[in-house]
């Protein structure tokens, strides 16, 4: 027999947040009140990409009343966006368990490699695009998907 283990297994925060995300992915209509409260349960909120999809992410969040930093490698251009300074990522050390990251970053070439990065130093990390389709995407189940809007429009597929 296996010795037991004197540490209980303690689930991941995102744990919670799941069913939202799944439903909408699915194209279910959720609402935004869920995740307001599942990301009031972080001392912050960093935003890595402020591009198209982290621009119109930031701008909902505001609405919804949640404060958030933005990263992205083009602070010195960028400066700010919706109002919110831009950083350097990495360039101010939260600490990881009271943060939740939030990658906004939709161009293929980077995405990846900025999501594993991001994943490795901040393990509350969700995708910017799922939190997309939960409280921006227009596609959803009361209407008919048209993949065409998808195609063209910038949150979507641009970084």
């Amino acid at each position: 027999m296996p010795p037991e283990s004197s540490s209980p297994v303690v689930p991941s925060p995102l744990a919670a947040i799941q069913p939202f995300l799944e439903a909408a992915r699915q194209g279910e209509t959720v609402a935004a009140e869920t995740f307001v409260d599942f990301a009031r349960g972080f001392e912050r909120l960093v935003l890595w990409g402020a591009g198209y999809l982290g621009s119109a992410l930031g701008k909902r969040l505001q609405e919804l009343e949640l404060a958030f930093h933005y990263w992205d490698l083009r602070a010195e251009t960028l400066k700010a966006v919706n109002g919110v300074p831009v950083e350097l990522p990495f360039s101010t050390d939260f600490p990881p368990e009271t943060t939740l990251a939030l990658s906004c970053i939709s161009g293929n070439t980077t995405r990846y490699t900025a999501l594993k990065e991001l994943q490795r130093r901040y393990p509350n990390t969700l995708l910017g695009v799922d939190l997309f389709y939960a409280l921006l995407c227009p596609n959803r189940r009361t209407a008919k998907p048209d993949p065409r809007y998808c195609n063209t429009f910038p949150q979507c597929n641009k970084s």
